[in-house]
């Protein structure tokens, strides 16, 4: 059965952005076909299980393909190879926009990978690449709830151009920035400039939003005609008048402990703190006559994160600097896959012997 795929379309600077969804994937949470031109970048958005962690599992992906460009790989090895380095680049790119949207309690194993489908000189994938991989999650079951978008902006003779091509990023433009966002904020700035004035930037950056509202307002479009239902997670309980009492009661401790000198004693400080509030503030009588076993292997608390960098010297000054030569890449390679020899290279157990067969041979 031939599927029926559905298609949105924005125009930005004259040209057409379409985004395909249910003809590619269509076993993924959410997949979508971002297409400028004859640029074409399949994006799936895929939620697993849920992890036992304390952090976001999110994992990004952008897979490059040689026949996207009519080529072949070549030399000895006749398959892909590792991610480039643009590669990477893309990927970082579409994760940090995308990352702070997310529920601070979702936990399941999210992954969203873009592969490049087909690719001309005009277009760039990079951006095609993050508008898709946030469509994706709009279909998905991800509770992700706002949409991002994202466009290059250039600076060619003189003139603003959205969604330049390579050629004039390459030859002509004083300006190459990449804004990714929502429809009410902007989130990522990247950019690359050839003595550009911060008025010229500040412009740039309007231009560049009101493109990005007009994709992240298609992605909803294809939201309401075939997105999933999002989940619903609760919200995570917080004791505000807990924490208000153990600031104003430990508080001061802290910011005491918090400047202590020595690795080793920074951390066995802020345990006593975080020993003492336990003993004051909780109700079980067992939390509180449990004894620390292991005061090194804890880690400083969340104000020790906002502290000031001007506060945080005395605990840094203390380490000596150390100057170490770099190695070079053969000997980091070596190193990494020849295990250290237990004895002299002349003894008879490091000289490995030959077999019967090669000596009759010789």
């Amino acid at each position: 059965m031939t599927p029926n795929p559905t298609v949105v379309s924005v125009t930005i600077a004259g040209s057409e952005i379409t985004f395909e969804t249910g003809r590619f994937a269509r076993q993924a949470g959410g997949a979508v076909v971002v297409r400028q031109g004859d640029t074409q970048v399949l994006a799936t958005a895929t939620a697993g299980g849920t992890r036992d962690i304390d952090f976001l599992p999110l994992t990004v992906e952008v897979e490059e393909r040689m026949y996207s460009a009519g080529k072949i790989p070549g030399s000895f090895f006749k398959r892909e190879g590792r991610a480039s380095e643009k590669a990477t680049l893309v990927a970082r790119m579409i994760d940090r926009p995308i990352r702070p949207l997310f529920p601070k309690n979702w936990r399941r194993e999210t992954q969203l990978v873009a592969i490049t489908l087909s690719i001309d000189p005009a277009h760039p994938y990079d951006i095609l690449a993050m508008n898709g991989a946030s469509a994706a999650l709009q279909l998905s079951e991800v509770p992700v709830h706002e949409p991002v978008g994202a466009v290059r902006v250039g600076k060619v003779d003189g003139n603003f151009v959205v969604n330049p091509s390579e050629e004039q990023i390459l030859e002509g433009s004083e300006l190459d920035l990449i804004v990714a966002g929502t429809a009410e904020a902007i989130l990522m700035v990247e950019a690359g400039a050839s003595e550009v004035t911060e008025a010229e930037v500040l412009d740039a950056l309007d231009i560049a939003h009101e493109a990005i509202k007009k994709i992240c307002a298609v992605q909803l479009e294809l939201r309401e005609k075939l997105g999933k239902p999002k989940v619903d997670l609760e919200a995570p309980f917080v004791d505000h008048d807990l924490i208000a009492a153990v600031k104003a009661s430990h508080g001061a401790d802290l910011d005491k402990a918090l400047e202590t000198r020595g690795k080793l004693e920074l951390q066995d400080a802020i345990a006593a703190v975080k020993d003492a509030a336990v003993a004051a503030h909780a109700g079980d009588a067992e939390a509180r006559s449990t004894p620390r076993t292991q005061p090194a292997s804890r880690r400083p608390s969340q104000p020790s994160r906002s502290r000031s960098s001007a506060s945080a010297s005395p605990c840094r000054s203390c380490a000596p600097t150390v100057a170490t030569r770099p190695r070079s890449a053969r000997s980091r390679s070596r190193s990494a896959s020849v295990p250290a020899r237990t004895a002299p290279r002349c003894s008879p157990v490091a000289r490995p012997r030959r077999s019967p067969s090669r000596r009759s041979a010789r």
